[in-house]
């Protein structure tokens, strides 16, 4: 049985809905098993740099998930948005939630929530090596061993298999799913309060009736 997590770094509403993911981990991680499933939302030709004549529209995206989440996007992010030089890739923090899947899987949730919070909180550049260091540092991970597996071959390779997964598995996110060897039952598809959540998985663990769309 496993919570299976779509979702992408530079997705607004995977920011405001983070904490629920952190809390549902804590409360449920030794009954259930949790995998971080990066989407690559932008990669390829949908990368593109923080535009001047974007600003407002995208500011005014922060303030409409402020509003129905309560969520807080911090001023260093909104500053950031006027830097046209920033590169905005997925695939590198996506593979940066790989190697640490693969070094530490119980690290994944908390490294994807901090990593996060480093974009939409901090301002932090995604493209930056030593932004994800910092991460590991704050997290107890070796920052050697992390190094080592984010510039490998094999977490690329990986990193691209999990967008071609989250591809046919979502179509919003965050999306969150319920697997297990019967079953696949969709917990959310897109931002959804934590209370939710919570009644949701605690029904499915005691075989109650959930009313959830199956595939």
């Amino acid at each position: 049985m496993k919570i299976i997590y779509v979702m992408d770094p530079y997705d607004g509403w995977c920011y405001a809905g983070s904490e629920h993911i952190l809390r549902l981990y804590m409360r449920y991680r030794s009954l259930l098993e949790f995998e971080v499933l990066p989407a690559g939302m932008l990669r390829g030709e949908l990368c593109c740099h923080h535009r001047p004549e974007n600003a407002t529209a995208a500011l005014r995206s922060l303030k409409t998930i402020e509003k129905e989440t309560k969520a807080q996007f911090g001023e260093k992010h909104k500053q950031a948005l006027q830097n046209e030089e920033f590169l905005m890739d997925s695939e590198i923090p996506c593979r940066a939630i790989m190697a640490v899947r693969q070094l530490t899987p119980e690290q994944t949730i908390p490294f994807t929530h901090a990593l996060l919070h480093a974009r939409f909180n901090h301002g932090m550049d995604l493209n930056d090596t030593a932004t994800y260091l910092e991460l590991c540092e704050l997290l107890d991970i070796d920052k050697q061993a992390f190094y080592q597996v984010f510039s490998s071959a094999e977490t690329k390779e990986l990193t691209n298999r999990s967008f071609q997964v989250a591809d046919e598995l979502a179509e919003t996110f965050p999306t969150l799913l319920y697997v297990d060897d019967d079953m696949t039952l969709n917990l959310a598809k897109g931002y959804t309060p934590y209370d939710i959540l919570d009644l949701r998985i605690d029904r499915i663990l005691k075989g109650e009736a959930t009313g959830l769309e199956e595939d």
